[in-house]
């Protein structure tokens, strides 16, 4: 992750962008892994899944042939069972997880 944010200036504004949202997801995924009590709220991850969508919106010239990875990665952010609390925790960390993996997936291909 430091040798992404060592070349982000010499990153299109677009890359900046959706990598920005890319190491938030990454860093609650983190903070999950680290701290047992801790678990983003469905609201939060909205909020996310939001951010791509407007992120599609505005470059949807750029990522257009692309754009599927994202759009799955707001699939796994806005479609989490409703569980058993200590399931639903499981089930947010690997949607988090799968959104970020799918945001990896788009950035390889649009941005390769």
């Amino acid at each position: 992750m430091a040798a992404v944010r060592a070349h982000r200036e010499d990153m299109s504004p677009s890359r900046k962008e959706i990598l920005i949202i890319r190491e938030d997801l990454h860093k609650i995924w983190e903070k999950m892994k680290k701290q047992e009590s801790y678990c983003p709220t469905v609201q939060e991850l909205d909020k996310y899944a939001e951010k791509i969508m407007q992120f599609i919106d505005k470059h949807h010239k750029e990522v257009a042939k692309t754009k599927t990875h994202l759009k799955d990665a707001i699939i796994d952010l806005t479609e989490i069972p409703v569980m058993h609390p200590q399931m639903q925790r499981i089930a947010i960390h690997t949607a988090i997880k799968l959104s970020y993996e799918n945001i990896d997936k788009f950035l390889s291909k649009c941005y390769s």
